[in-house]
Order: structure tokens, then C-alpha cells, then sequence
């Protein structure tokens, strides 16, 4: 027996018809939104923590005691004051050192003034030469042929001017008869018109006294100009003599230059090139006009060029003393001698702000050589005290220098010396060679210096123990 079971679902309803949804994951929580989530909390222990660690301090007034840092070990130094008149008077100066070149104070290139070939040469590279003594000789033969020549053409210029005098003076006299003619003729003519004016003499007779003077003048007008040709040919003849003896001159000059001299004192050197020292010249050579045979050195005396900073130039006059260093092979030291200004430039180098300076040194035992380097040493000028500490021991701060010094010098149970640090700003001046400087301010006779290294580990009120220098 079947029953039927009735339920609340409408008749009409349609069927629901059932859809399959896919899966899906829950989104994924990222590190920093739980690090956001969790600030709160990690502030409240650290404040927490920070409150614990403050209730650990221990109040001033409690019985707790700080344990203090051990001396620092250091070497110390008395400042001392440099004086005039003290040991160390020397180092009053304020020096400046540079390299120079030693140069010659002469190098003349010997050349030939004629033409000729090399016939001897007494001196050789190395010697030492005079001046006025010969360095080479060349062959003259045609230098002497010609001289011979012209002394020939001279002498018989000079005979012909002697026929030449010897012609003037009959013409000079030939001049006197014709003119003493001329004289007679007029004189003649005279007589004859006045004859001729009282009808003694016929016209016939006057023209042939006019014609006779005629004839006389023209004959001193020749002789005149026999005479001046007579006298142009002497001026020529003599001027002629005059250009021969002028050769003649010049051909002993250049026989005299065939003997080539040194100008200077020196040494001898190479000859001289656009690339150098040149080719040694030897006997039997052809020298031509301008070939270098040698180059003379002078020196006597050397000389030192350096460049000066433009701003020392005022501390410096031509005459001034100053000190070379040179060193000498086999010695630990350098050599001191003294220089002499000698030139002081009045331009200055634009680019490098220097201005040259040449010193001059006495050579006189012919031990410096040129392109030889040594040390100048100026003295710009002496500082009436100084104040000088090592440079290591100045510590740079951003606007100042300072150093350590020891204050408060003691003994301690132990028997050690012990002090204070101190800080002191100090204002430095020049420096000394590479390794001191000196102190204008901050510093003052018996101060105790803290050297370097320990000045490096110490501060303003340490304690120090004084373990080495120069002890109080």
C-alpha cells in the first residue's frame, strides 16, 4: 500500500538544475601588511625594553665607580728656543733650497775666417790654451802667391807714376814757354797797329801778328790739356796704387787668419754642430769659412741658473753671499761653497711665476765641470728666534693645527712619570726641509711636546705616561 508525501515545494516550481564551480584558493598574505599588523606591538617592547635598561643605570650618588683608562704611553719633547749666538744660531736662517746646472762663463766656437787646408794643430781636446795662442794652422801657399803678385803690380804702378810726375812736369813747362809766347805775340801785335796807324807798317803785317796770337793761345789751351790729361792719369795711376794696397791688406789679413788663435782663455773642446759636439777636425782637412775647428771653455769661473719664486725676488740683490752644495765623489757630505749673485732677470715667467737668477762660482781648482747639478741653498732671510717642532706632530682639525703637550709632570706610586694632555692650537710658519716646522703661536720655551706616534692616541685631559724623549 502506497503512500504519497506531500511537501511545501510549490507544484509550479521548475526543477533546479545543479552547475559544477571550480576551485578557488584562498588570496595569499604578503610580509609587509604583517609586519604593519605587528608595528604596534614591536614599539611597545622596545619602549619597554628601553625603560628596563634605564632602571639598570646606577645614580650618580651611588656607590658604583668608573673604571679609568689606562696612560697612554708617549715620548715627549722640551720645546727649546733657537737664539743668535747659539749653537744652533744657523738654523735662524729661513733657506731656500733648489737644483741647478753648472755653466760655463764662456763656451766660444772656434771657426775658420778663410779657406785652407789644416796644416797643424798644436793643441788638442783636454789642453788648456791662452789667449792669443795658435789652435791650428793652414796652408798659405796661395794666400802667399798672391800677395807676391799684387806687392809686383804695386811696384810697377808706382814707377809708372813716377814717368807720369816726371811727364806733368814738361808739360807744366811746355805750358810756361807757350804762355810767355802768347805773351811776345800780343805785345807784338801792339807794336805792329800802332806802326800801322801812322802808315809805317801794312795791314798785311797786322794780320799775320793776329794770326801769330791765335796760334800761340791755341798752343796753350793744348798744353793746358795735355797737362790735366797728364795730371788725371797721375789721380788714376795713384788710385790704382791705392786698391792694390788695399788688396794687399786684405791679403795679409786673411794670411793672418790663416794662423787660428784662441780669442779666450779656456780649455779646449770638440768642434761644434747643429746636432752638437761634431767630428774631431785632423791635419790635412779643408776648412772653409764658418767650419767649426773647436770650442774654448771658460772655466775659471762657473755659473748657476736657477728660477726663483717670483715673490722672493724682493729678499734678493745682485752681490749678495749665498751657499752652493756640490756633491763630491768618496764623501758622505756635500762640499759648501760660496756664490755670487750676478743677474737677477727683471721678466718673469707668466706660466711658472719664477724669475731666473745666475750665481757665479770661483773654479779655481777646476774641479766643477759644465752640466754638473748641485744645490743652491738662499738665504731669504734670519729670524731674530724660532720655534721648531717635528711636522708628524702637527694633527690638521677643520679650521686650525694643534698639538699635545705634557702639563703637570708627576710621579706616580709606581715611580713613572705621568701627566696630562693637553690640547694647544698652534699657528705654523715656515717649513724646515721636509720634516720640521716652525711654531709662531701656542707654543713656548720648556713646553713638554708629545711626539709622534703617541701624540695619535691621546685626547684633551688623558693621562699619559711619559716613557721616552727628553724627560723634564
Amino acid at each position: 500500500m502506497s503512500q504519497t508525501v506531500e511537501t511545501d515545494v510549490p507544484k509550479n516550481v521548475p526543477p533546479v538544475r545543479s552547475e559544477k564551480v571550480p576551485f578557488q584558493a584562498p588570496p595569499k598574505r604578503g610580509f609587509w601588511p604583517m609586519v604593519r599588523k605587528l608595528l604596534p606591538l614591536l614599539i611597545l617592547c622596545a619602549a619597554a625594553g628601553g625603560v628596563y635598561g634605564i632602571s639598570l643605570i646606577p645614580d650618580r650618588d651611588s656607590d658604583m665607580k668608573l673604571i679609568p683608562l689606562p696612560p697612554v704611553n708617549v715620548e715627549v719633547s722640551a720645546i727649546r728656543t733657537i737664539l743668535p749666538g747659539g749653537p744652533d744660531a744657523g738654523e735662524l736662517r729661513d733657506v731656500y733650497e733648489q737644483s741647478g746646472t753648472v755653466t760655463p762663463n764662456a763656451m766660444v766656437s772656434i771657426a775658420a775666417e778663410v779657406s785652407g787646408t789644416v796644416v797643424t794643430l798644436p793643441k788638442k781636446k783636454g789642453d788648456t790654451v791662452k789667449a792669443g795662442e795658435p789652435l791650428a794652422t793652414l796652408d798659405t801657399e796661395f794666400i802667399d802667391a798672391e800677395i807676391l803678385a799684387l806687392e809686383a803690380d804695386i811696384r810697377a804702378l808706382e814707377a809708372g807714376i813716377k814717368v807720369q810726375e816726371a811727364a806733368i812736369g814738361g808739360y807744366e813747362a811746355n805750358v810756361r814757354g807757350l804762355e810767355a809766347k802768347v805773351a811776345f805775340d800780343r805785345l807784338d801785335l801792339e807794336r805792329v797797329k800802332e806802326l800801322h796807324s801812322k802808315n809805317a807798317a801794312r795791314i798785311f803785317e797786322v794780320n799775320a801778328s793776329e794770326t801769330a796770337l791765335e796760334a800761340s793761345e791755341a798752343a796753350v789751351q793744348g798744353g793746358k790739356a795735355a797737362l790735366e790729361g797728364g795730371k788725371a792719369g797721375l789721380e788714376a795711376s795713384k788710385a790704382a796704387v791705392d786698391k792694390a794696397n788695399a788688396g794687399l791688406i786684405a791679403l795679409r789679413a786673411r794670411l793672418a787668419r790663416a794662423v787660428i788663435k784662441a780669442p779666450v782663455d779656456g780649455i779646449v773642446d770638440g768642434p761644434l754642430s747643429e746636432a752638437g759636439v761634431g767630428r774631431d777636425i785632423v791635419v790635412g782637412d779643408l776648412l772653409s769659412p764658418g767650419m767649426s775647428l773647436c770650442t774654448i771653455v771658460d772655466l775659471s769661473t762657473v755659473k748657476v741658473a736657477i728660477d726663483i719664486p717670483e715673490q722672493d725676488v724682493p729678499a734678493y740683490a745682485v752681490g749678495q753671499k749665498h751657499e752652493v752644495l756640490i756633491n763630491t765623489f768618496g764623501s758622505p757630505q756635500p762640499r759648501r761653497i760660496e756664490a755670487t749673485i750676478t743677474y737677477i732677470s727683471r721678466i718673469a715667467d707668466s706660466n711658472a711665476h719664477t724669475t731666473r737668477m745666475e750665481l757665479s762660482i770661483p773654479n779655481t781648482d777646476s774641479d766643477l765641470y759644465s752640466g754638473q747639478m748641485v744645490t743652491v741653498r738662499l738665504t731669504r732671510r734670519v729670524l731674530d728666534q724660532l720655534i721648531r717642532i717635528p711636522l708628524d706632530a702637527v694633527i690638521p682639525m677643520e679650521s686650525a693645527k694643534a698639538v699635545f703637550v705634557a702639563e703637570g709632570v708627576r710621579k706616580n706610586a709606581d715611580g713613572h712619570l705621568i701627566a696630562t694632555a693637553r690640547q694647544r692650537v698652534v699657528t705654523l710658519g715656515m717649513f724646515s726641509g721636509q720634516k720640521d716646522v716652525q711654531v709662531l703661536s701656542g707654543l713656548s720655551d720648556g713646553d713638554m711636546l708629545i711626539l709622534p706616534q703617541g701624540n695619535r692616541y691621546v685626547s684633551d685631559g688623558q693621562e699619559i705616561r711619559i716613557t721616552g724623549g727628553i724627560k723634564p
